[in-house]
């Protein structure tokens, strides 16, 4: 069985395709009551779905906290100069994501291929989504960097984006996973790589297609 670093491969093709303006989030108060969004924040709006500028802010979160948790991973196994490059190379990463252009690449890519699996009659049970959840809330409150993160970002329907996020992010897994199922089942002789390479050119190409059957309007230039 091939093992092998899903998320990593399947945006890679994405985040190719931004650009390179970058704008600092906002912090807010754990007290202040979440913005009512209107017209002027939104920035995309997908087969009638509105996304807005806090939708953009959170999934910039959600990418911030992965690379802490790459970081921390890299803490624990390296030091010296090595650990000093990874630091610098995660401090990039950190400052890509600022990049309001990946971060609208990105959530076109999740939601479109998360629309997909809904008409191929996906869908993420509940209890799934639950444990997703805690496990995501459990690694967060493990890792001092990513609670920053979160606690810069706290509005009062946090968990509610989170969830929503991570339902979305399943559901194209899912679509993935089945490519990858039937890339390993039709090439059963292949190498990692060559599976790796077919995987990510099947899954580009599906992306593409299925964006051509969605109605997308993009309210930022």
């Amino acid at each position: 069985m091939h093992k092998k670093s899903m998320l990593i491969m399947l945006i890679i093709v994405i985040l190719f395709m931004a650009g390179c303006t970058a704008k600092p989030e906002a912090k807010e108060s754990t007290n202040q009551e979440s913005p009512v969004p209107n017209a002027v924040d939104k920035v995309v709006t997908i087969n009638k779905k509105d996304f807005y500028q806090t939708d953009l802010t959170l999934y910039g979160l959600m990418e911030k906290i992965k690379i802490e948790w790459n970081r921390a991973a890299d803490q624990a196994k390296l030091t010296g100069t090595a650990l000093a490059d990874k630091e610098k190379y995660w401090d990039e990463q950190i400052a890509y994501y600022d990049n309001e252009n990946v971060l609208l690449q990105q959530l076109i890519e999740i939601n479109a291929m998360a629309l997909l699996g809904e008409e191929k009659n996906y869908f993420i049970p509940d209890e799934k989504l639950e444990q997703a959840m805690k496990k995501l809330e459990q690694d967060i409150a493990n890792n001092q960097a990513a609670m920053k993160l979160v606690e810069e970002y706290r509005e009062r329907d946090v968990k509610k984006g989170m969830q929503a996020y991570v339902q979305r992010s399943l559901l194209r897994d899912r679509v993935a996973k089945d490519l990858e199922k039937q890339l390993i089942a039709d090439q059963s002789e292949a190498s990692e790589a060559e599976i790796n390479y077919e995987l990510n050119q099947s899954y580009e190409a599906l992306y593409q297609d299925q964006l051509g059957s969605l109605d997308i309007t993009i309210y930022r230039k």
